[in-house]
């Protein structure tokens, strides 16, 4: 069968369960999708490190013989316009949480241009498909829900890229003459990125992709041995190394949370497992937690509300909250990270949670 594959934010060939099934009985056109909507959200670093994890992707397809084809539009109303020009019966994608994304595959299961779509979880740590409750029922607390999953759940082997796969990679359109936007992976512009560089004194100065996700991960597990008092420095808010730095990674998937996992364990074989490694892993479930958090609330999870029964009493004062942006507070810390953030593109777990915290329990 002829079919999509959709690279969303699982940008890699290794350890891409979603992928490797698709490639097992099916004819891939690789694609992925630059939406203005999402783009317009997040600053020009963080563009540039998403452009960087796709370039490493588009080599690694390039290496076994297909093309990563990059389109700008509206993915839901897009992709059905791909699936009629290149003749593709079927979409695969990773399934995803968020009340966005939700939306985007109903849209797309409903569209008469694929006989079937496959939109397959394989985000989290622990597979979804393994939950020993329903998931649109998440404990309301993180320990019951981190206490059975430990007890009830393990995490999967990571699995090889296939080897051989058989790519849609010998038709040329003239993809305008369609009113499909092509995407050039080398114009700033098209990928509304400024010449803007890190600033010197940033502490995340990494590049976006597999390969540079995982030479960050075995510096910082083999040769600087970090995993070892990850507990002790992760709330730290300069250097390199308090930190694991894994989530830039995560959050494109770069890089499977099975893989950062695997290796952990491997560090602990060697050379002991404490409460900092097993921290590590902690961290990681908060993640899958608010995964299904997500899922489970919908719209709510982004709600002015919140989720919760109680509403809370929001600041009205736009001057207060530009001076927070900008570092123009009365608080000489929330000023410093404030401007560490705006001119690096990076703040450490910590520092974001006591300028989150300022604005929404001290303004």
């Amino acid at each position: 069968m002829r079919s999509i594959y959709w690279f969303r934010t699982d940008l890699r060939l290794t350890d891409n369960n979603v992928f490797k099934t698709a490639a097992e009985s099916n004819r891939l056109l690789p694609v992925f999708i630059l939406n203005p909507a999402e783009w317009e959200r997040i600053g020009t670093r963080r563009r540039r490190f998403i452009r960087e994890t796709i370039k490493d992707l588009s080599n690694d397809i390039k290496a076994k013989g297909g093309v990563l084809y990059l389109f700008k539009g509206d993915p839901a109303a897009l992709l059905p316009q791909i699936a009629r020009l290149y003749v593709c019966d079927s979409l695969w994608a990773e399934r995803l949480f968020c009340i966005e994304e939700v939306t985007q595959e109903k849209k797309l299961s409903e569209s008469d241009a694929f006989e079937v779509t496959h939109f397959i979880w394989d985000r989290l740590l622990y597979s979804a498909y393994e939950m020993p409750f329903e998931l649109t029922a998440i404990y309301k607390q993180f320990t019951p829900y981190r206490k059975t999953v430990e007890k009830r759940c393990k995490v999967a082997p990571c699995t090889e890229a296939p080897k051989q796969v058989d790519w849609i990679n010998d038709e040329n359109f003239d993809l305008l003459h369609y009113g499909i936007e092509p995407l050039d992976i080398d114009d700033d512009n098209a990928w509304m990125i400024s010449s803007e560089d890190n600033d010197e004194r940033s502490d995340f100065m990494y590049e976006g992709g597999t390969d540079a996700a995982l030479q960050r991960l075995r510096y910082y597990l083999w040769e600087v041995h970090a995993a070892s008092t990850y507990k002790e420095t992760r709330n730290a808010m300069e250097g390199a190394d308090y930190s694991t730095r894994m989530s830039a990674w995560l959050s494109v998937g770069a890089l499977s949370p099975r893989t950062i996992y695997h290796e952990l364990k491997a560090y602990e074989d060697q050379f002991g497992a404490n409460e900092s490694t097993y921290w590590i892993v902690f961290e990681m479930m908060w993640r899958d937690y608010f995964s299904l958090v997500a899922l489970q609330q919908g719209n709510r999870f982004f709600a002015k509300n919140g989720y919760r029964t109680t509403t809370p009493i929001w600041l009205d004062d736009p001057d207060k909250i530009n001076a927070w942006r900008h570092g123009k507070t009365e608080d000489e810390l929330i000023n410093a990270l404030m401007h560490q953030l705006n001119a690096t593109g990076y703040m450490g777990n910590r520092g974001r949670q006591i300028v989150a915290s300022y604005l929404t329990k001290n303004m």
